[in-house]
């Protein structure tokens, strides 16, 4: 069994060092899904962490797209997720991590402060517009689990010139504005 997972996952690479479009994602997505013989998104995390960027970042993308069915499994993962964005300098790959990221339920038991604090460190930075957005939805969905620290976000997004920022900014502003408390 382990040869058949070693294998899959050696394909499974060679697919994602090279260039790929939404064609190759659905091919991914079937292939990983319908694979019973190996665990597909197992083998894509460890492929996350691949010393190539490319498959590293083609392994996240693949993800991303997941159907909301791999949710479960992903969450498995959400520790693992963390570390790596605390770790890479690569934007796109913060951006897909943040992404799966906010897809997750986050709950008192799985707040860590590390990632509140590169959240709110992020969000008046000079990082992209989607990295700080993303990173404003997932700051208010921890701050908000404790009234202290959801009045430090209030806080740092205050410090934030709405007129002067990107649609995306303003929109996950308006949207975490509007949300009750």
């Amino acid at each position: 069994m382990e040869t058949a997972v070693q294998d899959f996952e050696s394909k499974l690479r060679t697919l994602l060092g090279n260039r790929i479009g939404t064609r190759e994602i659905g091919f991914l997505k079937t292939l990983i899904c319908d694979n019973d013989e190996a665990p597909g998104v197992d083998c894509l995390f460890n492929l996350v962490a691949d010393d190539d960027e490319r498959v590293g970042y083609n392994a996240l993308w693949v993800l991303t797209h997941l159907h909301s069915a791999f949710m479960p499994s992903i969450a498995s993962h959400r520790d693992f997720l963390i570390d790596k964005l605390l770790r890479t300098d690569h934007s796109g790959q913060k951006r897909l991590i943040l992404n799966l990221l906010e897809r997750l339920p986050v709950n008192k038991q799985n707040l860590r402060t590390d990632f509140l604090d590169y959240c709110l460190s992020k969000i008046n930075s000079g990082e992209p517009y989607a990295i700080r957005s993303l990173c404003i939805k997932l700051a208010f969905k921890q701050c908000r689990l404790f009234p202290e620290l959801l009045a430090e976000f209030k806080q740092v997004i205050g410090m934030i010139d709405v007129a002067n920022e990107s649609p995306a900014i303003q929109a996950a502003l308006r949207n975490v504005r509007k949300h009750p408390k």
